[in-house]
């Protein structure tokens, strides 16, 4: 699967935004997740999918964290608070 097509197919991800105490956590659509990955003030996009599907195939520009590490590579994500963190997944849950 190509990036392009793979891009249509990211029709949901939760978008991390900036928050005081905590993150606050909503869904996007494909469309925001375009604009939010080439905007001025250009999101991170983490594919929390398995290491293998991301070698298959992944937006441009996205890094892997498989959901069940994010934790442990914490370290990967922005440290500025007001900096946007886009997760997909394959979807479903």
């Amino acid at each position: 699967m190509g990036h392009a097509r793979f891009a249509v197919a990211a029709v949901l991800a939760a978008m991390v935004l900036p928050g005081a105490a905590a993150a606050q956590i909503r869904t996007v659509g494909a469309d925001e997740v375009r604009a939010l990955a080439s905007g001025a003030r250009k999101a991170l996009l983490v594919d929390s999918r398995s290491p293998e599907e991301y070698a298959q195939a992944h937006l441009p520009g996205a890094i892997s964290i498989p959901a069940a590490w994010t934790k442990a590579y914490q370290s990967s994500l922005p440290k500025d608070p007001a900096a946007p963190v886009v997760f997909y997944c394959r979807g479903g849950g």
